[in-house]
């Protein structure tokens, strides 16, 4: 109760101190001595992950958890119990899709607003035992601004990396890298304004302790910049008003009559979360690779079968049998045909048995996750610190031209989620809140509220191609002051 009791004040000494504003600055931008301060606050992702108020980095399982934390490339679930395990995903948001939305909490009437926002993501990850790899692109589409200043926008973000598990899986360590790219252009004429592309590394960790119902999960990345967009400061035409002066070289700071950054940058982060489950489900298991026990099983097979020829060897030499150390050579092989003849009706029968073994520990497996208790509550809370961008102008600055500082100092924000299955086997419930930091001066922390819903469908087999599978659908929302977005999304139900 006192670590809850902490959390609250924390919620309540960080919403109340964030209304200090200073106004903020309206200067024209006449040099291309700034950085596009490229930074999304609100929790875009998967529809779990955004259910539970972003506080998934200490529940980084499977490719969706990859930007949260590193390590979800190699941390399997509950239910991931063979040597190779595969996983697919997409999905899709709508932010702003029932109003204009102030997409970066920057209180701005720059009249910039948000309009066909899409945010979409699919990835893939493979697991081969202890360890695994994958990729999850994410994009984020929309439309900013009116009349002839109407922009078309790209966000890309691809994570991509490998993790390794020690400890059974108790402790995994992951590492990868963190791809941006932007693409601002204008929707009349097709022309591009700015195109930066960047990569950064992440690393993360997950302390995962079997039966214990707690988690601790770290992630950090390293800034991402683009290169420079000309080699000096270049100023507009102060005869004109408009245009931009060109380099000696002739390269130029501009593009249709907008001064263009020096950089974009996206900034170094730091993320802290821990996960606390009560009920009979248990939270965390050690990974048992199915590939010793069937090793173990081989192993106790050719060892009878040895000692069998070992006595064989000793009758057909007149004398006791060679020694038992099955890792010392038999002085020759046995040569009775007769042996040998009841010796191969015996091992067919064995390699029969053995697979029948094997088949019946899979099943065993399935069966003991299929029947782990269903009455659980989670709570996840995370704490997110993201760096500054030393000379930031916001993305709505920028395509004001104004000098709108973005950034301009370390931010922290918090996320706090809980989830349940009040119906078992049928309906999962999630629900959430974040305090979003602004990185504009003149706005403060935005508090959110985020709920979702999984229901199980139906049972389906993909053209009897593999196992059966249950089907499941969920809808996901989050609502802010200026600020709202839903999704849908369709997989595995587990």
């Amino acid at each position: 109760m006192r670590g809850i009791r902490h959390i609250a004040v924390l919620w309540i000494v960080l919403a109340v101190s964030a209304h200090a504003s200073t106004g903020r600055a309206q200067e024209p931008l006449v040099a291309s001595d700034y950085e596009i301060d490229l930074v999304t606050t609100p929790v875009l992702g998967a529809g779990r992950i955004v259910g539970l108020g972003g506080a998934y980095t200490a529940l980084a399982d499977g490719i969706d958890g990859a930007p949260w934390n590193p390590a979800a490339y190699g941390s399997r679930t509950l239910w991931e119990l063979d040597w190779f395990e595969w996983e697919l995903t997409a999905g899709i948001l709508f932010p702003g899709s029932f109003a204009d939305n102030d997409f970066f909490n920057s209180g701005s009437d720059s009249g910039f607003r948000f309009r066909n926002f899409v945010f979409l993501s699919f990835g893939f990850r493979l697991q081969f035992g202890d360890f695994g790899f994958g990729s999850l692109p994410r994009l984020q589409l929309y439309e900013l601004g009116d009349g002839a200043q109407r922009l078309s926008a790209t966000f890309t973000v691809i994570n991509y990396g490998l993790a390794y598990q020690l400890l059974d899986g108790q402790l995994v360590i992951g590492a990868g890298l963190r791809y941006a790219a932007l693409s601002l252009a204008r929707i009349e004429t097709g022309e591009s304004l700015v195109d930066f592309s960047g990569t950064g590394p992440e690393m993360g960790l997950l302390l995962r302790l079997a039966g214990q119902p707690w988690r601790l999960g770290v992630a950090g990345r390293l800034p991402v910049r683009s290169n420079r967009i000309g080699g000096d400061n270049f100023f507009l035409d102060q005869a004109t008003g408009t245009g931009c002066v060109p380099a000696s070289s002739g390269a130029m700071t501009c593009a249709g009559g907008i001064i263009l950054p020096s950089e974009v940058h996206m900034p170094w982060e730091v993320q802290v979360g821990v996960a606390w489950q009560i009920g009979r489900r248990p939270l965390n298991r050690a990974f048992e690779d199915p590939d010793d026990a069937e090793r173990e099983l081989g192993h106790a097979m050719t060892m009878r079968q040895w000692e069998r020829e070992r006595e064989q060897v000793g009758r057909e030499l007149g004398g006791p049998p060679p020694p038992t150390d099955p890792h010392r050579w038999l002085p020759r092989r046995a040569r009775d045909p007769e042996f040998w003849g009841r010796e191969q009706t015996k091992r067919e029968e064995e390699e029969e048995l053995l697979d029948a073994q094997i088949e019946e520990a899979e099943a065993a497996r399935d069966r003991e996750v299929r029947e782990l208790s269903r009455l659980y509550l989670l709570i996840s809370a995370d704490l997110l610190i993201t760096g500054p961008t030393d000379d930031g102008v916001g993305v709505e600055g920028f395509l004001a031209q104004e000098r709108v500082e973005s950034g301009r100092g370390t931010r922290l924000g918090a996320r706090l989620g809980v989830e349940g299955e009040p119906w078992g086997n049928r309906l999962k419930l999630r629900a959430g809140t974040y305090l979003e930091p602004s990185r504009f001066s003149s706005a403060g922390y935005r508090l959110h509220a985020t709920g979702g819903f999984d229901l199980r469908l139906f049972t389906w087999n993909l053209f009897g191609l593999f196992d059966d599978f249950d089907v499941r659908a969920g809808v996901t929302v989050d609502w802010a002051p200026r600020y709202f977005d839903w999704g849908v999304g369709v997989g595995f139900w587990h």
